[in-house]
């Protein structure tokens, strides 16, 4: 309703400007807002005292003839000049009824989908494994489903991407740990802080560590994937 109140003022503004009421190349802003008070009614614009610099005439009397030019439809009730040129808008309460009726009986809700549906790629808190959760995954993973929710609503294809951290090292570290002292890292795993404080081990150190533990340890995964990593 607010958009169509818009477009009425925006059609009566282009029509005094034939009218040659308003210089050609005047830029006026067509503004709507919702009133604080309902008694004022539903929606006011202050349009008439933004005309009357380029119109030369009293507020009042801008409003009075915006009122005059506003058709009469059964959206709106009453229109009204209150103070020094506001217009008030008061909208039928059968026609705010018909339209949540209109959303209720409508699976999307009145929504429209998107005219161009896309492939969107939504990153949620993607937490690191090795470290502790903290408030922030929650809250990034609760937005991010959030607008993924709301992108699926309006027809678009949504790619999920929630990537493990950089756990290679922080594992690789903790497996080293465990060879060296394996009574220490069960009782580090048995408590995430010990378990962080157990990872803090110099990588070179244990790393030196476990090639000595034998051959069959080089060709695990996860001991390619670190010669890679460090060259």
């Amino acid at each position: 309703m607010k958009q169509k109140i818009q477009d009425i003022l925006t059609e009566i503004v282009e029509q005094f400007k034939k009218n040659n009421l308003i210089p050609q190349d005047a830029t006026i802003r067509v503004m709507i807002e919702n009133t604080k008070d309902k008694k004022n009614g539903d929606y006011a614009t202050n349009l008439a005292m933004l005309l009357a610099k380029p119109m030369k005439k009293k507020p009042q009397e801008i409003a009075s003839l915006i009122v005059d030019s506003i058709p009469v439809t059964d959206e709106i009730t009453k229109v009204e000049i209150a103070g020094p040129g506001f217009i008030n808008f008061f909208v039928s309460k059968n026609y705010l009824a018909s339209q949540v009726e209109a959303i209720l009986n409508d699976e999307h809700l009145g929504v429209k989908t998107a005219a161009k549906p896309e492939t969107v790629v939504i990153d949620y808190s993607s937490p690191n494994v090795a470290k502790e959760m903290a408030v922030h995954h929650i809250r990034s993973t609760v937005i991010g489903d959030a607008v993924v929710r709301i992108l699926e609503f309006l027809g678009h294809k949504v790619i999920r991407a929630n990537h493990i951290g950089d756990w290679g090292t922080q594992f690789g570290m903790l497996i080293a740990f465990s060879i060296v002292k394996p009574k220490n890292a069960m009782k580090a795993m048995k408590n995430l802080q010990s378990r962080q404080e157990a990872t803090s081990l110099n990588f070179r150190v244990a790393m030196n560590t476990v090639l000595r533990c034998g051959k069959s340890l080089l060709t695990s995964p996860w001991f390619r994937t670190r010669k890679y990593m460090t060259g």
